[in-house]
């Protein structure tokens, strides 16, 4: 077996992903309303702003946080109070062919156009 990264290793990776598992319910309960409403068809095509006091951490990269929550795009905003609060809305970005995440970084490649730097890259 592959030996643990001493990074995400201990009580420290642990306390983030119950954090982030911890706001998921009210994250999953405006996703629904969007749905509900015919805005999405899943919560991979919603773009969320999580908005935090200075204080509180996120414990992980936006962007792997996103991929944890089953989402395209999570944008950290530091303007809130200490009850963190999602804004959800429908995504504006193209989708990647491969990953299917909604990102605005979807293109940028002459050789794959449809699809996002990461999935270019791992196909060639």
């Amino acid at each position: 077996f592959p030996s643990p990264d001493p990074a995400f290793a201990g009580r420290q990776a642990s306390e983030a992903v119950d954090r982030l598992f911890g706001w998921r319910d009210d994250l999953l309960k405006q996703i629904e309303t969007l749905r509900a409403a015919k805005q999405i068809g899943k919560a991979v095509e919603a773009e969320v702003t999580l908005h935090l006091d200075a204080a509180t951490p996120l414990g992980a990269d936006p962007d792997e946080a996103a991929e944890l929550l089953g989402l395209s795009r999570l944008v950290v905003a530091r303007d809130g109070d200490a009850t963190p609060r999602f804004e959800v809305a429908p995504s504006p970005h193209a989708r990647c062919a491969r990953c299917w995440r909604h990102l605005p970084e979807v293109g940028p490649v002459a050789a794959h156009p449809q699809l996002c730097p990461r999935c270019a890259s791992a196909v060639g």
